[in-house]
């Protein structure tokens, strides 16, 4: 049980389940399906995607609603997000990375709409998600604590303005490239007023000075990163 508890989903399901009856039974357990990560497998090629799929969709069924924390990376659709939200689960950490293939705003706001309990979200690379999800993300999903989000398009501010009017109970924000400045980090800190660490990555046209640089360096987050 503990190897078996130290492999990723992908090897699970196309290895260690082979190598014997008491290991596939021990595969088979419910308890060890609460968490999926299907990141860095290495196989990325288009022909490959499909079988991938499938293989997270065996494992969102042996899970029988316990899921709790899935990460996927570079494959998934609408389809696979609308199968997570009808296994009835309870999802509380939702990671996305480079998922851009065949998901779009609409599966965004379907999750958003029916992961009530969800607490961290990480969407990485991810050149357009638009201010509608972000809002629905928001007001779906109250409990939101974690928001990780990489940005490489968007207008001025915007999606700093969607964030701080959306997510209030947010405590640890992580913005990469996002074409914010000092005026979306201060709505992001009067909206967010329970946020305890701000990491702006590469997002370059932030240049905080005065009330505002001590505000983020001292007196609102114990961690902040320009």
């Amino acid at each position: 049980m503990a190897i078996i508890s130290r492999l990723g989903t992908f090897q699970i399901l196309t290895r260690a389940q082979l190598v014997c009856r008491q290991w596939r039974s021990i595969c088979m357990d419910l308890l060890m399906w609460r968490t999926i990560n299907k990141c860095n497998i290495g196989i990325y090629d288009s022909a490959h995607i499909d079988d991938l799929e499938k293989m997270c969709m065996n494992a969102i069924d042996r899970s029988c609603g316990l899921l709790e924390d899935i990460s996927i990376e570079c494959f998934g659709s609408n389809s696979l997000l609308k199968y997570i939200i009808d296994s009835q689960c309870q999802l509380r950490r939702l990671q996305l990375v480079v998922c851009t293939r065949d998901i779009s705003d609409e599966g965004l706001v379907q999750i958003a709409e029916r992961l009530p309990m969800l607490e961290e979200l990480d969407i990485t690379v991810w050149p357009n998600v638009s201010n509608v999800a972000l809002e629905a993300i928001g007001r779906g999903c109250p409990l939101l604590k974690s928001f990780k989000y990489c940005d490489i398009n968007g207008y001025l501010n915007e999606k700093a303005f969607a964030i701080a009017q959306n997510m209030p109970n947010l405590r640890h924000l992580r913005l990469v490239a996002n074409r914010l400045d000092n005026n979306g980090v201060r709505a992001i800190l009067d909206g967010c007023p329970l946020l305890e660490s701000l990491d702006l990555l590469c997002c370059g046209i932030v240049e905080l000075e005065g009330e505002l640089r001590r505000r983020c360096d001292e007196q609102q987050l114990k961690y902040f990163n320009l």
